[in-house]
Order: C-alpha cells, then structure tokens, then sequence
C-alpha cells in the first residue's frame, strides 16, 4: 500500500501553535511584580498547578492507545490582582458568587492554561490508515477560565482555544518521549491525523460539597461543555475521606474529563510540616461520572484519510480512585494520585469484533499545585 503523503506544518500552523505557547508565557510576564505594594496594579500568583496524565501510570499494562497522554499547566491569580487585558473577564464572571457569601471561604479567581493532549488508535507501530479505530489526534490549547468558591460550593467557567493537526505538536511531543524512554515502539501513523481546526469549548463545572464537618464528605457535581471540540452533559458523586475531617474543597481529579480546568483550592490547611500531620489531612476519594456525548472532534473529525469508520458511543462513564497529600509548614503544597477507567468510547461500524471489556481503557493522572 502506497503511503501518504508526509504531512508538513505549515507555515500558518507553525506560527500559531507559537502563538498559544507564547500567550501563555505573556500571562505570566507581569507575576513579576508579585512582590509589588497591592496597589500599584501589579499582578500576583495565588497559586499554580501542573498536571500530567498518561496511560503509563494506569491500572492496565502500559500501552500507547487511545487517550495516551495529556499535560496543563495552570496559573491562578490573585482577586483583584488579575492582568489587565484579563479583568473585564472577572466582572462579567461575578454572577458565580453568591450574593450572601462572604468570608476567607469566598472567592472569585482567575485562571490561565496551556495544555496538549494526544490520542492514537491501539496500534501505533502501524503506518497505515486504521480506520476502524479511533483516529491519531493531538490537541495543543490555551485557555481562561473562572473559578468561585464558597462554604459548600466550587464553580468552573472555562474557555479554552486551540488547533488540532500537525500545529497540535502532538507528533514530536509522542515521539521525543519515546526516543527519551527508549521504547522499541515508533509511532508511525501521524501522517494520518486530524486535519488542521481551530477548536474552541466553553465549559462549566458545578460542584456542591455535602457533609463537609466530618470526615466522610459527598460531592455532587454537574456541568458540561459546549463547542467544536467536544459538545457534552455530565453528572457525577465522589466519595471523600479524610482521617483529620473538615472541609475537602478541591479534590476534582476525578470529576473532569482530559483537557478540562483544574482548579485547586489554594487555601493552605493546617499542616504543621510533619509527615504524619499530612498524612492525616489527606484525602482519599472515589469518584463515579456519566456523560451524555453529542459530538468529540477527537472520534468524529476528518483525517488526512478521510472519516475513521467508528461511531461514537453517546453515554460514557468513568470512575476514578485517588488520594490528595497536602504538605510543607502550612500545607501549601499539594501533590494528587489518581487512577482512572472509562467504558468505550466508540464502536467499529457494522460488526465489531473486538470483545466489549478490551474497550475499556484506564489511564492514570499525577498532579502538583502550590499555593503561593
């Protein structure tokens, strides 16, 4: 079988992948006058997140396939000590905040992040179009968003923009990590990606703490996302447990989707700097989530070999276990571990015959945030 042709970036796709990166840097720029009196205008930090996912760290024997890995990192900033060019964006978000909620535990920040996520059909040593799996897709985005939080709530609001196609630096982002690894498998198959988009998602999340005295907490949580990238409604309940009790705002990890915002709580908790102290304020969580699918560019999206011949599955569930360990003198550090399993996502046309429980996939998800 003749190959495709070799894909190129060019020489619009390579200046705005640049771009989104650079947006990001430009976001940051002013966090220099953090240490600036809080009147001059400067703006601050409040803290910052990174998160890594990928299937190496999942349940199952580590394999390229499918949602294979994922990367963000966030900058929260302080209220009122935005960037410019971001604080209309805050006023108009002020309808998050309930209007009788006052307090430390009340709070409207901004957030900013940069991502990239990839994605690859089973076989990734195969250089022909597979066109009964799940096409080769990368995703490289920026993004805004606002996050409120009050005594027994936290809500999301998020806009990210991207590109998908050989601009997503998907490619070379798979195949360094390989080279650097030493794996014996090359991904041959990118020739076969997504073609260019630029993709734009507007999401919200809403999330109600139950319980939240006690050691034992529930979490309920809503919301869905909007766009053409994903177009999607989700429900989910979390179970949270922590030897030392009280409140266990923020431990999200098992309620977003890949890509989505990851919005800590920054409050510091009342960690002494002792090992034992921070494991008694860590927070194990179990986490159950469904999702009603109408459209993913990443199973839906033409390729540069045309329409993969699957259909997209319309209710997906994913569960999550994990544990969040705060630590440091006042717990301003706060490093999460979780494991998560998602039911298939699409099914080959006409006859599949791949057996049902090997759609399954299980990837895990390792995140650093530090309070500033």
């Amino acid at each position: 079988m003749t190959l495709p042709h070799r894909v190129h970036v060019s020489s619009f796709q390579r200046p705005v992948a640049w771009m989104l990166l650079a947006a990001a840097g430009l976001t940051a720029l002013p966090v220099q006058a953090d240490t600036a009196k809080p009147d001059d205008g400067g703006a601050a930090l409040t803290g910052w997140a990174f998160v890594f996912e990928n299937d190496l760290i999942g349940t199952q024997s580590a394999q390229d396939r499918w949602y294979t890995n994922g990367l963000q990192l966030m900058l929260a900033f302080e209220p009122g000590r935005e960037p410019e060019v971001l604080k209309p964006a805050v006023s108009w978000g002020q309808w998050l905040v309930p209007q009788d909620c006052q307090g430390s535990g009340c709070s409207l920040t901004m957030d900013t992040v940069l991502g990239q996520n990839i994605y690859t059909p089973r076989r990734v040593d195969v250089a022909e179009p597979q066109l009964k799996d799940r096409p080769w897709a990368g995703w490289l985005y920026g993004g805004v968003g606002l996050t409120s939080f009050s005594a027994d709530r936290q809500q999301v609001l998020g806009l990210k923009v991207g590109v998908t196609g050989p601009a997503s630096l998907a490619e070379s982002t798979q195949k360094g990590a390989h080279c650097c690894l030493g794996s014996s498998k090359e991904p041959l198959g990118w020739n076969n990606q997504l073609r260019p988009r630029l993709g734009v998602q507007l999401s919200y999340l809403s999330t109600h703490y139950h319980f939240t005295e006690g050691p034992v907490g529930l979490q309920s949580s809503w919301g869905g996302s909007v766009g053409n990238v994903r177009t999607q409604l989700r429900g989910a309940l979390a179970l949270t447990w922590s030897p030392a009790g009280g409140p266990q705002r923020g431990s999200q990890s098992g309620s977003l989707d890949e890509g989505e915002f990851f919005t800590p709580d920054f409050t510091a908790q009342a960690v002494d700097g002792s090992i034992w102290d921070s494991l008694k304020h860590t927070v194990f969580f179990a986490h159950a989530q469904v999702s009603a699918v109408a459209y993913n560019v990443f199973l839906q999206g033409r390729t540069y070999a045309g329409h993969s011949e699957i259909d997209p599955e319309r209710l997906v569930g994913t569960s999550t276990l994990g544990l969040s360990i705060p630590f440091g003198e006042r717990g301003q550090h706060k490093l999460s571990l979780a494991w998560k399993r998602r039911t298939p996502e699409f099914k080959v046309k006409g006859n599949d015959p791949q057996d049902e429980r090997d759609r399954y996939q299980s990837w895990g998800l390792l995140s650093y945030s530090r309070d500033l």
